[in-house]
């Protein structure tokens, strides 16, 4: 599940060259609130084109497909992708908080209530991974290629084929 929210702030103030703490945060805090191992936050980015908040987008995934429910080695509940969501929901709308261990010292970030958005396709967001689909696979690619160079051989034995035919001379003469 793609989902999105809002942080207050600008780029160059909160992520530049501070991107890896961020995201550190970021994962740990989205993790705690949904109730939820940090192991199924992925993808967590950062937009830069806004001037007065930053969007982190960022991937919720779900638990591992079990009968009966999932708990932890030491009995804890495991939420399904729904109930995680539900509980980041809840969350965010009552100011959710995510508590960066920058370099220069410890700084606290308010998530904007209200600003959780989900997205049930491919995003665009504005990161450095754009997902171009041409609508061929590699193994379709593979296979046009293979078929062509089997045309281009038979085309090719072809037209020699009837050149061999329309030889009527010996190209050379015997000499005695």
């Amino acid at each position: 599940m793609k989902l999105m929210v809002k942080i207050p702030g600008t780029y160059d103030s909160l992520v530049l060259n501070k991107r890896v703490a961020l995201h550190k945060a970021v994962r740990t805090a989205v993790a705690n609130a949904s109730r939820i191992s940090p192991i199924r936050v992925i993808g967590i980015e950062f937009d830069s084109s806004r001037k007065t908040d930053i969007n982190v987008w960022f991937t919720l995934l779900d638990r591992a497909v079990q009968k009966g429910g999932v708990v932890t080695a030491d009995g804890t509940y495991v939420p399904n992708l729904q109930e995680a969501y539900a509980n980041l929901e809840r969350a965010v709308d009552m100011g959710m908080q995510i508590t960066v261990d920058y370099p220069e010292g410890k700084k606290v970030l308010n998530v904007m209530p209200g600003s959780l958005i989900t997205f049930n396709t491919a995003v665009d967001t504005g990161g450095n991974k754009t997902v171009v689909n041409t609508g061929y696979s590699g193994g379709a690619m593979a296979g046009i290629a293979i078929g062509m160079t089997v045309v281009g051989i038979i085309i090719g034995l072809i037209v020699a084929f009837i050149l061999y035919k329309r030889q009527t001379d010996v190209p050379y003469e015997v000499q005695k």
